[in-house]
């Protein structure tokens, strides 16, 4: 209907083309959802600026729909835009900056590219200490991050030693937000494993932290 009556590039198509790929995207329909999640974005291309807060909503759903489908090489430019959108709206030391160094980093990993991912991760965790504070549960986030990365890079030693930080943080949050994550056990020996109780992890990567 609005696109009848007001044009098929008008940004209020652009939305109800947002809606509904969100709606598709709820309901795992992801084959549905990107067409849609990319028409809005080339709608709001168009017009708005490139760092538009609409824009920037379009290309954070699509990035994270393309990462869901296993299409990593798609969702990497769009995770980079993000970046480089956050970076120019808020300044290079926001915290959410970091958030999308840590999201970025994590689909270099799904591609295998590890030593590219490290540097991102390692100023996501600088942002966050210096903004956030070195207690923060987004400190801890990435410290599991980078020791994982770690362990893959042949560093047990150092992994080991970055999820004892990460430990030492989590035991000193509260009780209620603790049973909601997961906690690791550091072996004498620099060898990691996860408790039992704790959420099997993608082998390859860690978890999105949050667009």
């Amino acid at each position: 209907m609005r696109e009848s009556v007001q044009g098929p590039d008008h940004p209020d198509v652009a939305q109800s083309l947002h809606n509904l790929a969100a709606l598709y995207n709820d309901q795992k329909m992801y084959d549905k959802a990107e067409p849609l999640y990319v028409r809005a974005y080339q709608i709001r291309l168009k017009a708005f600026p490139p760092h538009h807060g609409s824009v920037a909503s379009t290309i954070k759903h699509l990035a994270v729909l393309y990462r869901k489908q296993g299409k990593y090489a798609e969702a990497e430019p769009l995770y980079r835009q993000a970046l480089e959108i956050r970076e120019k709206t808020f300044g290079k030391s926001h915290p959410s900056v970091g958030t999308a160094l840590n999201n970025l980093a994590v689909v270099l990993c799904l591609q295998g590219r590890q030593s590219e991912a490290l540097p991102l991760y390692e100023r996501g965790l600088q942002i966050y200490e210096e903004t956030l504070g070195g207690s923060h549960p987004r400190v801890a986030e990435t410290l599991v991050n980078l020791a994982k990365l770690s362990y893959d890079l042949g560093s047990p030693e150092k992994a080991a030693q970055l999820y004892k930080r990460a430990n030492d943080i989590r035991e000193n949050e509260p009780q209620h937000v603790l049973s909601r994550r997961s906690s690791f056990s550091v072996l004498s020996n620099g060898s990691l494993r996860k408790h039992s109780h704790a959420p099997q992890a993608n082998d390859s990567v860690s978890r999105v932290i949050s667009l």
